[in-house]
């Protein structure tokens, strides 16, 4: 019986710790949406409708902490998706449309959604986009497509210009072309 009393006080110290460094987490995560913001969150933190309303503020880093909460504090519903695809088509900022696609694959992992996945293959097919946003649609694919994280190119490594795979995104895209067609 002591051993397995050891065990559970084994147990309970683990979750203990872990409630700690979840709580220490959540902590810096605010500190940082904070900094980006460039002020006070709690608003965004308290009410979803709040946090959703500054995905409209004219300041690109206000916009990502917005996706940022309504996705790790509030979590991924429709309403974020839907946002978050229509930030990818229209926001002016290179960045902000990368932390969308981002956004946009959680909302959307494993879903294997088929508009979806032409829609990433579609800008990761675009030259014209910057290569952050390109490779946030390629990564995407990944998640969408339910891929094991195994698979998924090294964010540190990958090079868009080289390494992304042509014949695979015009498949999804939808395209009958060859390995070196790419949109404009």
């Amino acid at each position: 019986m002591a051993r397995f009393e050891k065990m559970v006080e084994r147990a309970k110290r683990d979750v203990r710790r872990s409630k700690k460094s979840y709580s220490g987490f959540r902590k810096t995560q605010k500190r940082y949406w904070e900094k980006l913001f460039g002020s006070s969150v709690e608003g965004l933190l308290e009410r979803r409708e709040v946090a959703q309303a500054y995905l409209r503020d004219p300041i690109p880093s206000r916009r990502i902490v917005a996706l940022s909460i309504l996705a790790h504090h509030w979590g991924p519903d429709a309403t974020l998706a839907s946002s978050s695809e229509d930030i990818v088509g229209k926001d002016p900022d290179h960045q902000v449309r990368a932390v969308a696609l981002s956004i946009l694959s959680i909302c959307f992992a494993g879903a294997r959604d088929s508009r979806i996945q032409t829609m990433l293959a579609r800008i990761a097919l675009k030259r014209s986009e910057t290569n952050d946003v390109r490779f946030g649609a390629y990564l995407g694919l990944f998640q969408v497509s339910g891929m094991p994280i195994q698979s998924w190119p090294d964010p540190t490594t990958f090079q868009v210009e080289t390494d992304i795979d042509n014949e695979f995104l015009n498949r999804l895209a939808g395209r009958a072309t060859g390995k070196g067609d790419t949109h404009e």
